[in-house]
């Protein structure tokens, strides 16, 4: 009859319709799974080329802060010498050689090279000793004994000058990594608020987790 006819007619139109809608849904799934594996793939290339930085910058930092550690105890060692000075001490020929010792270092801070902090520990304990029976005269003593104390004196303030100088130097490194992190999370999160808007997400209203899970709900409706 007419009415079955129309009857077959509309459910066959209903299940085309239905197969378009299916299909749709599928492209709509595969599209957003593609769009999500770019920008996730985008972020990784984002965070590692950043991380290569952060590294760098954390290598340069520990540097840094090993200069400061031996900086510290160069003039912990200049300051305990200078303070403990005695009127007695270890021969005149070690006492020599420890003053060589220091007075090349104190050469080598006035050209901004402090390359010589790990090896003067012993050099600065031994020059702060100076006994006067090793001197002819009580004035050849006090010579000596104010040369090394006047050495000593001079290299611990340049040695405190460049510890404050690397201290800085510590801290402008810690801010760069700083910067470094927050340029990164900003690109990641530029790259999240492009990729909700290419969804159709507004996350003023609901989450990244929730639109989701209201998106799919609504494809399988």
């Amino acid at each position: 009859t007419a009415e079955e006819n129309v009857r077959k007619a509309f459910s066959a139109e209903k299940e085309r319709l239905q197969g378009l809608l299916t299909a749709q849904k599928e492209v709509l799934a595969k599209s957003e799974a593609n769009l999500r594996t770019a920008y996730e793939a985008e972020k990784t290339r984002i965070s590692e080329s950043y991380q290569a930085q952060i590294d760098a910058a954390n290598v340069s930092l520990q540097t840094t802060k090993d200069i400061v550690s031996d900086l510290e105890g160069v003039i912990s060692s200049l300051k305990s010498a200078r303070e403990g000075m005695t009127l007695e001490g270890h021969e005149l020929q070690d006492f020599q050689q420890a003053f060589l010792d220091v007075a090349g270092a104190l050469a080598k801070a006035k050209r901004g090279d402090y390359s010589w902090t790990k090896e003067i520990g012993k050099s600065i304990g031994v020059s702060s000793t100076v006994n006067p029976a090793l001197y002819a005269t009580k004035t050849d003593y006090e010579r000596a004994y104010y040369l090394s104390y006047n050495q000593l004196v001079e290299l611990e303030k340049l040695t405190g000058k460049q510890l404050t100088a690397q201290e800085e130097a510590v801290v402008n490194a810690e801010n760069i990594i700083t910067s470094i992190e927050e340029s990164r999370d900003a690109e990641i999160a530029a790259l999240d608020v492009q990729l909700n808007a290419l969804l159709g997400i507004d996350t003023t209203i609901l989450s990244v987790s929730a639109a989701t899970t209201a998106l799919l709900e609504a494809q399988n409706a």
